[in-house]
């Protein structure tokens, strides 16, 4: 049994001066709190703290003067949180965004935060579809870059094209560009003005002879390519080019010489497909892969267990050599290999029932989230740290083996984003988040299941 601690007005006195609010009272040591409570003591034991200021009670009114004071949604949102909560919880924020009025005046201000048009409407948006519905984007985007650096720009991207068409189906954006502004034909000046029925055969020969490739030349002429094609004389017009390699048909003698150029079967099958295939459809890669290296590690007892001495405990073998973890645990041998290991006291035992936890832990004026494992409760694994967690969730397995693999796949798959700073609880900093990656604290109700299977609110 744990010893309770009596207390007393002098002692939950000094214990609630260890604290600025009664929230974090209340959280912190609860015992004291309740005691006070219950005793009527509470104002006198929390006389030196301070009191929160009252959120303001919101209508309709004070919201859209709120929202007055703000140019635009972000600003409303970040600095005035609880008036925007207050309106999207009544289904009034459109309402109220509409009095958010926008002038001439505040629009050049944000307008002359940016040096082109490109950023002012990713990043203002509204305030730049005030100015085109108001006819006033000239004026805003005076001083902004554009014209020559444009022009330019898209007159080395047209000289990509040598007609019109190939231009347009390539880089539409500028293709656009060129044609509101009224400059198609000056940055198109290169490009060959030949209709489609005009072509002759001279004039796509010559076009043809600037490719090595038939790919390229239907990529980059494709007009040209078509014409010649449909007139049955593009062998040809393509007579210069590197033919097509021939497809190679595959023995037992070709296909050796071919497997000994590597030393890995994966490089083979990367660089050499068709005879990897070959090889595999024949039922015989293993008679041509013999001079290979292995890529992948093929576990011995003595393997396992020299892998298994380099760790102290079973957690550490599991989490950093899993592969040879899981050997010895499919073969029986898992004992042997871990006859060295010591089990701490707030070790894990796969033998016995497992529970899975996920909580989440305010400390030092900041909060964190843990995943772990463990035969007992929450209360008895973290014991005098527990007044700093708080439980999100706990999953109950009647194998410990599927516990340890269930936090094993969480932590892989989030692995990224592990906690690396220094500590902040006495073991098990390594499987921390600083954020809530499952999503589960939505400031529920949490419970805690006790060994005989039932639930009690932690």
């Amino acid at each position: 049994m744990k010893n309770i601690k009596i207390w007393s007005f002098e002692s939950a006195k000094k214990e609630a001066k260890k604290y600025k609010y009664r929230n974090d009272f209340r959280k912190g040591s609860s015992g004291a709190y309740y005691w006070a409570r219950k005793n009527n003591k509470l104002d006198e034991v929390c006389s030196h703290m301070k009191r929160k200021k009252a959120e303001p009670m919101w209508n309709l009114k004070s919201v859209i003067i709120e929202a007055k004071k703000y140019s635009n949604k972000s600003d409303f949102i970040k600095k005035s949180k609880s008036a925007s909560n207050w309106a999207y919880q009544n289904k009034v924020i459109n309402i109220v965004y509409k009095h958010m009025g926008l002038s001439f005046e505040l629009v050049s201000i944000e307008a002359n935060k940016y040096k082109n048009r490109t950023d002012f409407i990713k990043n203002s948006s509204r305030e730049y579809k005030w100015a085109k519905k108001n006819d006033v984007l000239e004026e805003v985007c005076s001083h902004m870059k554009r014209g020559k650096y444009y022009f330019e720009l898209v007159k080395k991207e047209a000289s990509k094209y040598n007609t019109k068409k190939d231009f347009r189906n390539n880089s539409e954006g500028f293709y656009n560009w060129a044609i509101r502004n009224n400059c198609l034909d000056e940055i198109c000046s290169h490009m060959i003005k030949i209709k489609v029925d005009y072509f002759t055969y001279d004039v796509v020969k010559k076009e043809a002879e600037k490719y090595q490739t038939r790919a390229d030349f239907s990529k980059n002429f494709n007009s040209g390519y078509q014409w010649a094609c449909r007139n049955k004389c593009i062998d040809r017009v393509c007579s210069h080019m590197a033919k097509k390699t021939i497809r190679q048909y595959w023995n037992i003698e070709s296909a050796k010489i071919e497997a000994k150029k590597y030393k890995t079967r994966n490089e083979f099958k990367k660089k050499s497909p068709s005879a990897y295939d070959w090889c595999r459809k024949k039922s015989d890669l293993d008679l041509f892969c013999e001079h290979m290296v292995h890529s992948y590690k093929i576990w011995t007892f003595k393997l396992a267990l020299k892998e298994a001495k380099k760790y102290k405990i079973r957690s550490d073998f599991l989490r950093y050599s899993s592969k040879a973890y899981d050997w010895g645990r499919y073969n029986n041998k898992l004992d042997e290999l871990c006859a060295h290991m010591e089990r701490g006291v707030s070790g894990f035992n796969p033998e016995k029932i497992g529970y899975v936890y996920y909580i989440r832990i305010d400390k030092e004026g900041r909060t964190f989230y843990k995943v772990g494992i463990t035969n007992n409760s929450v209360k008895d694994r973290f014991r005098s740290e527990f007044k700093y967690i708080n439980t999100l969730y706990l999953w109950q397995f009647k194998n410990g083996y599927d516990a340890e693999k269930f936090e094993r796949e969480i932590l892989n798959d989030y692995d990224y984003a592990r906690y690396k700073g220094p500590e902040i609880i006495s073991s098990g900093n390594t499987e921390m988040f600083e954020y809530d990656i499952l999503d589960l604290d939505k400031e529920k109700e949490v419970f805690e299941y006790r060994r005989d299977g039932t639930r009690y609110y932690g």
